[in-house]
């Protein structure tokens, strides 16, 4: 949009300068708008006229040269340079097409050698400039034997070639915005200084010489143009100065029209275009069982930590998924229940290094608190190192079947929910979502894949098989992996084990120090024997005591050679679903291999495409090793270009392998584990990884992620184990010299705050005018701003902006539905700091804290300052009409649990059966004519439904005295439902949905209608049910 000038740019100038603040100035009259001698005394009072070669600000035409006491020409080059009126940031501005050879020139304007110079302008880059080239763009070059001044490199860095080196400035340029870039160089001193928006950003101490010679000076472009070389965008306000101008002078320059550099974004959003649902478990954090959950589990008082809970709560997590990441792999579920102390100790996913783990926050614990206290949801991630689909399936069994004594026991065998309300947890927990693995396929995470031969590691996750295993296996203890428990301690009846079980009867081959022993089936008299005895189906090894069959001698490796068939994904995905299918529920399993696009692929050929609901990815930035150095001064910038450059082509690849192999079944990436990794730094801690993670979590929601898992939820934040820095936890687990741990809420908690407070349940349309890049990473532009807009099913309105920039401010217009949002309170909710490496610490835990506030709209729109890299959320409340109707509508689509508690009262009710408040307006009015009396048919009951070769079956329990159902159909469980089909008759007691997609999630409730006096009369909503399609 122009700007529209009301008062002269001279006026202005003049203004800003004798009070060095910007500041409005009434027009002068005069000539053309300016006072000249007012201008110029203002000037002169500030030494901003001493030096000063050139002053071009295109009001008049682009060779006027403002700048008085000289007599330098201008020049213009080619056609590809042209005068807009009133598209600068000072009035008029000279913009640069970059195609062609063009530009401006001064005929005899500098010799380097001999002047000191600085040169400025305001410049806004069109933000294809670059066109995918890497050459650099020009902005002040010299001819002849000259050189380049001052160029843009393809990472928007200024640069200098002036005296035969190339020198970058350490910020780059933000494009398609207004900014104010300055250049001085010191012939003498040789020293070069690069300003960005009137801030010195680094000065160096050039090399190499200047060429001792008066040149051309050009302006957009290269001495020796071609096609790639211009500066393609607007230039305005060019001054060069023959000297070195101080950091206050071009401050001062800067300040005159820095407000109208301030980026003005509209966004406008579009309630009625809906795009996905938004999961109460969206926003949510993976969670380690080990080291007592991170010391966030008291197993002394077997209780959480208190601070730690309030936390948790403050942020609002909506999942947590359990029992981590790596350390999951080999996580036995069974030896995590029942009484702590009576407890098996557990292995580490990395075994071979790690600690035994004793399970304190183990399976009720962790379930418990997430369901009970914090009211999230779990991600159950199942450990397939050593598992098996039969213990995956009595796992569902015991997190989600009813405790009824003998009527449910799906799996047979051990009742497993009854062990559940044994150990103190008769409600079953209700866990729909499972990873199978956990980066399985990466680094040290295959497992018993090591003994898949020549088999592709892909097809073993798949389809599981026979595992063969050498000679040189290590053999573990039952509660130790560690590679060290493999040699003998030399005592008598030592146990090993085989550690995939079971092996294969008769597979089993022992060897203590490369010798193999005999297997025999007892070592009852045998005397000094090398004999030891197994069981096939533990992998347990016995040994003797040196009567009965010979000790293993101190030290030496006790190996074993054998074969173990395994289960794969599919198998699990089978076993796990038909429990999941008698229990009635709806459950999700998701593939947790590496090369996930590998899985998509072969998933497809093997005819598997079925047997899963989506696949994980854990997009890490992996910019640690010297990517990016961890003291880069713009580590900020160039990790939101490497999401951008690294993080988020992966995950598109993935989507576009499951719509490939995939299409129309509905399969999801899942993002369980993102972030900075692996930097332990202040940064990592501070509000610039925030910023980081809100941009990430924005862009994964359009992904169609069900949930988005931030690694990790606690850690000790100034160390490193073998999973990675601590500093990447959100909440800080800091230990104390009695003995006790302090917790410290990270910007990154208080940034889910934020996001799991302020945003509703259904993402809507939105569209960003005006955004312009922020940051430039290897050729990936970081937007100024990102935002993610959604409703509530009250019909508020929520947006959620983050504005990338480090230093800068950024105006936003919100504008919703084009309505007049005159008078409406908005809620705020914003996360800022003053620098992007502020933290929170004990000394100070409140250092950077989400700001709630109110504003009144005083216009049509809303507009709104947001602070530099911050997190900003608003909430725009439902229309009073609106929120009524929403209401109504929520009452009508929705059984709330008070309209099930009094199902059976509302069955009995007459359809004129007046309020309180109707009775007695009634006793005041005449009597109306009387009208029969209908009861209300009763509610539909036992609802269910089931995946058909022909599609989705819905039956249900015949209602007695209806005369038909209303079916009624939805892709989300609280909203979005559609009439599918009528069924006329009362004694029906089915429905075939043949409309139902492969692969799609539906929901479905039913009414009954009663006919009577001409009219239907409709009972209360069934109880919703909910179906995937897999075409079972």
């Amino acid at each position: 949009m122009k700007k529209k000038r009301t008062w002269s740019s001279m006026a202005k100038r003049t203004a800003c300068i004798l009070t060095a603040l910007c500041v409005t100035a009434a027009a002068v009259p005069g000539t053309g708008g300016y006072n000249y001698s007012e201008v110029f005394a203002a000037e002169e009072a500030d030494d901003l006229r001493e030096g000063l070669s050139v002053y071009l600000n295109f009001e008049d035409a682009l060779t006027t040269n403002s700048a008085s006491q000289s007599a330098q020409k201008v020049e213009v080059q080619g056609s590809g340079v042209t005068r807009k009126e009133s598209e600068g940031i000072s009035g008029s501005a000279a913009y640069f097409d970059g195609t062609s050879a063009s530009s401006l020139k001064l005929p005899d304007a500098v010799n380097a050698a001999w002047d000191d110079v600085t040169l400025m302008a305001w410049i806004k880059c069109d933000d294809d400039m670059f066109g995918g080239s890497t050459d650099k763009k020009y902005l002040f070059q010299q001819t002849g034997a000259g050189r380049s001044i001052l160029y843009l490199d393809s990472n928007m860095k200024l640069g200098t070639y002036v005296t035969a080196s190339d020198v970058l400035s350490k910020s780059p340029v933000a494009g398609g915005k207004w900014v104010h870039v300055a250049f001085t160089s010191s012939h003498t001193a040789k020293k070069a200084q690069f300003y960005i928006n009137g801030k010195l950003v680094n000065e160096n101490t050039l090399d190499g010489s200047y060429v001792d010679a008066l040149t051309d000076l050009l302006i957009g472009n290269h001495k020796n143009a071609t096609e790639k070389t211009g500066f393609k965008g607007y230039m305005d306000e060019v001054r060069y100065y023959k000297k070195v101008m101080t950091p206050a002078q071009i401050q001062s320059i800067y300040k005159v029209y820095s407000e109208n550099a301030v980026t003005n974004i509209d966004i406008t959003v579009d309630t009625s275009k809906e795009v996905r649902e938004i999961s109460k478990a969206m926003f949510g954090i993976n969670h380690r069982y080990h080291n007592n959950a991170y010391s966030s589990w008291n197993a002394s008082e077997k209780k959480v930590e208190a601070k730690f809970n309030e936390y948790v709560k403050e942020a609002h997590f909506g999942s947590v998924r359990y029992p981590g990441g790596t350390v999951s792999n080999l996580f036995d579920w069974k030896r995590s229940i029942g009484p702590a102390e009576q407890r098996k100790k557990t292995v580490h996913g990395l075994p071979e290094t790690s600690d035994p783990i004793t399970p304190n926050f183990g399976l009720d614990e962790a379930m418990s608190w997430i369901y009970d206290d914090i009211k999230a949801e779990a991600v159950w991630v199942y450990g397939m190192g050593q598992g098996s689909a039969a213990d995956a399936a009595d796992l569902i069994e015991y997190l989600n079947a009813p405790a009824d004594g003998d009527v449910t026991n799906p799996n047979g065998g051990v009742d497993w929910a009854e062990v559940r309300a044994a150990n103190g947890h008769p409600k079953p927990y209700g866990v729909t979502r499972f990873e199978i693995g956990n980066e399985i396929g990466y680094y040290r995470q295959t497992y018993w894949m090591d003994g898949r031969g020549n088999t592709d590691w892909m097809d073993a996750y798949i389809d599981g098989g026979r595992m063969t295993f050498g000679q040189n296996t290590r053999t573990v203890k039952e509660e130790d992996w560690r590679d060290r428990a493999t040699n003998s301690d030399g005592t008598a009846n030592q146990v090993r084990y085989v550690r995939y079980t079971p092996a294969v009867e008769n597979s089993v081959a022992v060897y203590v120090g490369g010798t193999q022993w005999q297997i025999v089936d007892s070592l009852e008299g045998k005397g000094a024997q090398n004999v030891c005895t197994v069981d096939s189906k533990t992998g347990k090894i016995t040994f003797g005591d040196g009567i009965n069959g010979n000790i293993p001698q101190s030290g030496k490796a006790i190996t074993a050679s054998y074969q173990s068939d395994r289960d794969g994904f599919v198998s699990y995905y089978q076993a796990m679903n038909k429990i999941a299918d008698e229990l009635g529920m709806e459950i999700q399993v998701y593939c947790g291999s590496g090369n996930q696009v590998s899985f998509v692929q072969k998933m497809a050929q093997k005819g598997y495409n079925n047997y899963y609901d989506g696949v994980v990815i854990h997009p890490y930035s992996d910019t640690s090793g010297g990517v990016i150095a961890d003291n880069d001064p713009e580590f900020y910038e160039k990790v939101l270009g490497r999401s951008l450059q690294y993080n988020m082509p992966r995950v598109k690849a993935l989507v576009d392998a499951m719509n490939q192999y995939a299409p129309g079944m509905g399969k999801v990436p899942v993002l369980s584990e993102f972030g900075v990794y692996n930097h332990n730094t202040q940064f990592v801690r501070g509000i610039g990884h925030a910023v980081y993670i809100a941009n990430e979590m924005i862009d994964y929601i359009g992904f169609g992620t069900p949930y988005i898992n931030k690694h990790c939820l606690v850690d000790y934040p100034y160390g490193a184990d073998n999973l990675g820095s601590g500093s990447q936890c959100v909440i800080q687990a800091i230990k104390q010299n009695d003995g006790t741990t302090d917790f410290v809420s990270t910007p990154s908690a208080k940034m889910f705050s934020i996001f799991n407070n302020m945003t509703g349940t259904t993402q809507i349309g939105q569209k960003i005018e005006g955004n312009v890049t922020c940051y430039t990473y290897q050729g990936y532009n970081v937007p100024l701003v990102k935002a993610i807009s959604s409703k509530d099913e009250q019909g508020n309105v929520y947006l959620t902006v983050v504005n990338n920039s480090r230093d800068e401010r950024t105006d936003v217009n919100l504008i919703i539905d084009g309505k007049d949002l005159t008078g409406k309170d908005l809620q705020i909710w914003y996360l800022t700091s003053d620098d992007v490496l502020d933290e929170n610490t004990q000394a100070n835990p409140n250092k950077v804290d989400v700001q709630k506030t109110k504003i009144s709209v005083t216009e049509k729109t809303a507009k709104y300052s947001l602070a530099p890299h911050s997190v900003t959320a608003f909430k725009i409340p439902a229309d009073a009409q609106k929120e009524s109707e929403t209401e109504s509508e929520t009452q009508k689509e929705t059984t709330t649990e008070s309209e099930k508690e009094s199902e059976k009262e509302s069955e009995s009710e007459t359809v004129n059966k007046p309020s309180d408040d109707k009775k007695q307006t009634e006793t005041q009015t005449p009597a109306a004519p009387a009208k029969p009396t209908v009861t209300r048919p009763k509610a539909v009951r036992n609802v269910k439904a089931k995946a058909t070769k022909k599609g989705i079956r819905i039956t249900w329990k015949k209602v007695s005295g209806a005369n038909g159902y209303y079916i009624y159909r939805s892709t989300k469980k609280k909203s979005g439902y559609k009439k599918i089909h009528v069924v006329k008759k009362g004694k029906t007691q089915s429905y075939l949905d043949k409309k139902a997609r492969k692969g799609k999630t539906y929901y479905y409730k039913i009414r009954t209608y009663k006919k009577a006096g001409g009219k239907k009369m409709q009972s209360n909503w069934s109880k919703v049910v909910r179906k995937k399609y897999k075409n079972s």
